[in-house]
């Protein structure tokens, strides 16, 4: 009975596990970048960058796109003080350490550069740094190569050695911290604790089984979502699985071990859904379960496309989205991405005999047994089994299962209602393999029937009534008729009327009223057939070109098929897709006049949810008739080409859609296309001016802080021509990024630049600017809140306020001076002309005093005349004897009368 017991126990764990699937993970290694050296430590900071440390050549600062390197530098002391890096750490503050072989750096993000940290106060002590860890009271916790454990205060940057009596040279490889409080340190010689109130290590005492204490080489630990700590070991002893008591002792009560490789375990990490992957040394990647059974192990292997690209896998990191990082030694960095791609393939493989024959997918059917029948250009037909993943060629040269196909240029496939399979060749006609049948039947110019002598089938198709419609290239229109086993071709006078059915028919399709579509190279017909077995014939070219705007392109038709609302919708090659509405009798185009891009329609298809899905030489796009949406995949969606072949497609009974293009074969279901919701985080990552790149704090440098740390930028008149660089750090399929920025102040509108990471704007004239920036992830999911950086320009001298003030200060001036002038000039034209006024008042009295003078003079003159003469008469007569008074008074009076006449003079 207990047997029994144990038996079923057994068997409900095996069915337990069997009904558990787990996903096979797919590394694809980044974008090239970096040496190929060994990557020692990923990490990704608060702002999305992810930072990788290399054994040799520094560490990188990668945004999807592009790696910044730190690097050591002699000559510059806020350089890396080692290229080779042994730890990365980021802090409960964000901020980021770095462990080197020559001490321990702190990065300054604000000017983009590290500082070293000294742990020990002699100056020739090297640091080699491996391990870094946070305790419960905020310090970072640093373990050394043979110098034991360092605590360092990350404000004061202070240290104090946690002591080792036993073993001082002790080397520190990794360092765990639990959420109760607890610090396990892995060592050289065993698992370690710190005993925090005496400031030391002591041994960790194991209270399960037989041994007391772990004193084996360990290089690394990890305390998974449960509290078990995991130990990995330096050889030989694989992995140990530590069950941990749930108080602030956190002793270890259970200790599994796990033998699972007996090289050096490099790193362990939990993902989402509990299991463990552990890197190892030379034995790959191990993915477990929480009980320590291996799910699977990634080997390295040539002949597997997808496998890893090296057996030794020094770190494993999982980012914020769920990506699980990986670095390999001396082969880069790979990265498993749940989104990056969004379809399956099935592929030709070089050296592989399980694989497509040729990469070239022409057509695909699936019969009713589920197996998939995929024409190659080139290869015949190749049957996959999708239960097996299986593949079975036919063509000339394997024929053992099914004989008879002695064509390898098989264009299109049909599989009729009664399973029959229908191949069209481009060389040898048609070959048909009857349901049930291992030996295809040729119809063709070399085996001729009746009716048919027709080499290059381009398409089959067939009606209500069983009848296999057939397009052939150069002889024109064909039927089979199953009830009698016989050929039927067109050419009565109503096809001979129209010369383009006789030839290089592209397309014969049935649609569900029983009218018959044929696409040529120079247009469309829609055939009908009437009473006593003939046929109505339209050409729908003129009509189709009148809708369009008379282009010859749209009469070169590629593809033809009818979505469930009964509508015809039409692949061209060079006009685009065009939507005929029957009922209507409507013709509606897509191209880019509407926004949809591809050119050339190889194949069209409805999905169940009414979308439609076509192919061509731009990869996938999918149109949402109702709101006019289009949206296309492309080779960086993970299609194995944006080349696709024509008539290659399918929709089988899940609505899984196929499509073969000339890589391979592309299948998806529409349904579970994830999309990438997480938006992209936008930062800031030079500034230049004049394209050069500007450095904080240098002479004339407008910036404090990088571009990236500044929210404001003042520049002069003489800086207006500058540079912003930018990212959207979105890790999924970065190259799909796209972008739109504009200046506020200087435009109106958004400038969507596609993949473009820059702006320069040249000559703004002086005021203020608000620069805005958004982005899209790989699916067109656009960030909502825009990045903005505030720029102010400053005027020349001569128009700051402080001149334009002296401006105004010195035009006043100036009018308080033409003022006081004129007031002067007018006081000084007053005074001449009242001296003018007063010298003419003074000639004029003066003129009125001579003639004043004058006519008294005149009135003065006769009299004295009458006086002078009779007293110059007397005074002169000698006869007359006066007495001499008498003539001294006359003497008197003729002296004052003569000089009073002279006066009047």
């Amino acid at each position: 009975m207990k047997n029994l017991l144990v038996l079923i126990l057994f068997l409900s764990s095996i069915i337990n596990y069997a009904q558990k699937p787990y996903k096979e993970f797919q590394f694809v290694n980044i974008k090239e970048g970096i040496p190929k050296v060994g990557v020692s430590s990923i990490v990704q900071d608060n702002q999305g960058f992810i930072w990788i440390g290399t054994t040799g050549t520094g560490l990188y600062k990668f945004d999807g796109i592009d790696y910044t390197p730190y690097k050591f530098d002699f000559e510059n002391t806020h350089s890396l003080s080692n290229n080779l890096v042994q730890c990365l750490f980021l802090d409960s503050k964000n901020r980021l350490w770095c462990g080197t072989e020559n001490g321990l750096n702190l990065y300054d993000r604000d000017l983009d550069h590290f500082k070293k940290v000294q742990l020990n106060t002699d100056l020739d002590y090297k640091e080699n740094v491996f391990a870094l860890e946070e305790d419960a009271a905020g310090n970072l916790l640093v373990g050394t190569d043979r110098k034991g454990l360092y605590k360092l205060d990350i404000n004061t940057l202070l240290t104090e050695r946690i002591l080792n009596k036993k073993s001082p040279d002790l080397s520190i490889t990794s360092i765990r911290h639990t959420k109760q409080g607890k610090t396990f340190v892995g060592t050289n010689l065993g698992l370690k604790e710190i005993d925090f109130i005496h400031n030391k290590l002591i041994d960790t005492r194991i209270f399960a089984g037989e041994e007391k204490s772990i004193n084996h080489a360990i290089s690394n630990l990890y305390i998974d979502a449960k509290d078990n700590l995991w130990i990995g070991f330096e050889r030989e002893n694989g992995v140990y699985k530590c069950g941990l008591t749930n108080d602030r002792n956190n002793n270890i009560i259970r200790l599994n071990k796990f033998d699972i490789t007996s090289k050096k375990i490099m790193k362990i990490i939990q993902l989402s859904d509990s299991t463990l992957m552990i890197g190892t040394e030379n034995d790959g990647l191990f993915h477990l379960e929480e009980n320590g059974d291996v799910i699977k192990n990634y080997v390295s292997n040539k002949t597997e496309e997808n496998s890893i690209l090296h057996n030794s896998i020094w770190e494993l990191f999982i980012d914020k989205n769920d990506r699980i990082w990986m670095g390999y030694f001396n082969s880069g960095v790979a990265v498993s991405d749940k989104l990056y791609d969004k379809f399956k393939d099935i592929k030709s493989l070089p050296n592989k005999n399980n694989s497509l024959t040729i990469p070239s997918v022409s057509s695909v059917v699936k019969d009713k047994t589920g197996n998939l029948w995929i024409s190659t250009d080139g290869g015949g037909i190749d049957v996959y089994n999708p239960k097996n993943a299986k593949i079975t060629h036919i063509n000339k040269e394997n024929n053992t299962v099914y004989s008879g196909l002695n064509s390898n240029y098989i264009v299109s496939l049909f599989l009729d209602s009664k399973n029959n399979l229908w191949a069209g060749s481009w060389d040898n006609g048609i070959y048909l393999l009857k349901n049930g049948s291992k030996k295809f039947i040729n119809f063709s110019k070399h085996n001729p029937v009746k009716n048919f002598k027709a080499n290059t089938v381009r398409s089959f198709s067939e009606d209500s009534k069983g009848t296999i419609w057939i397009a052939t290239f150069f002889e024109g229109l064909h039927s089979y008729t199953p009830t009698t086993n016989t050929f039927t071709k067109f050419n009565s006078k109503e096809f001979v009327a129209h010369q383009s059915l006789c030839n290089k028919l592209m397309v014969v399709f049935v649609d569900a009223e029983d009218a018959i579509w044929v696409g040529t190279a120079d247009g469309l017909f829609r055939i009908t057939r009437l009473e006593n077995d003939t046929f109505n014939v339209v050409s729908l070219k003129t009509r189709m070109q009148k809708e369009y705007g008379h282009l010859s392109d749209v009469s070169h038709i590629l593809s033809i098929y009818e979505s469930s609302k009964n509508e015809i919708w039409i692949g061209t090659r060079g006009a685009g897709l065009c939507r005929y509405n029957k009922k209507e009798d409507t013709y509606t185009w897509y191209n880019k006049s509407k926004g949809f891009e591809e050119e050339n329609i190889a194949a069209i298809i409805e999905d169940n949810d009414k979308n439609i899905w076509v192919s061509g030489n731009s990869g996938l796009t999918k149109i949402d008739i109702e709101e006019e949406k289009f949206t296309n995949y492309t080779s960086n969606d993970g299609l194995l080409s944006n080349d696709f072949n024509f008539g290659a497609v399918l929709k089988d009974e899940k609505g899984i859609l196929y499509f073969g293009d000339f890589k391979g074969l592309d299948y998806f279901n529409p349904k579970e296309i994830a999309t990438n919701a997480s938006l992209p985080s936008l930062h800031f990552t030079d500034f230049k001016l004049f394209n050069e790149k500007v450095i904080p704090l240098t002479e004339n440098s407008p910036l404090e802080k990088v571009i990236s740390e500044t929210k404001n930028i003042q520049l002069s008149h003489t800086q207006s021509v500058f540079t912003i660089e930018y990212t959207g750090l979105n890790y999924t399929r970065p190259e799909k990024n796209n972008y739109a920025y504009y200046l506020e102040g200087y435009e109106t509108t958004w400038n969507y630049v596609g993949h473009k990471r820059n702006a320069t704007y040249t000559n703004l004239d002086h005021g203020d600017y608000i620069f805005k920036l958004k982005a899209s992830n790989n699916d067109g999911v656009w960030s909502n809140v825009p990045l903005e950086l505030n720029i102010t320009i400053l005027p020349p001298w001569w128009k700051t306020n402080w001149a334009i003030l002296g401006y105004i200060l010195v035009f006043l001036l100036c009018i308080y001076l033409l003022n006081s002038l004129t007031q002067q000039r007018i006081k000084e034209k007053e005074i001449l002309k009242n001296e003018r006024l007063a010298q003419s008042q003074n000639d004029e009295l003066n003129q009125k005093k001579l003639q004043f003078f004058t006519n008294i003079s005149h009135e003065f003159r006769t009299p004295l005349t009458l006086i002078i003469n009779p007293i110059k008469d007397i005074i002169s007569n000698k006869e007359l004897d006066l007495p001499q008074s008498v003539k001294n008074k006359h003497a008197i009076i003729y002296k004052n009368t003569n000089r009073l006449y002279g006066v009047d003079k």
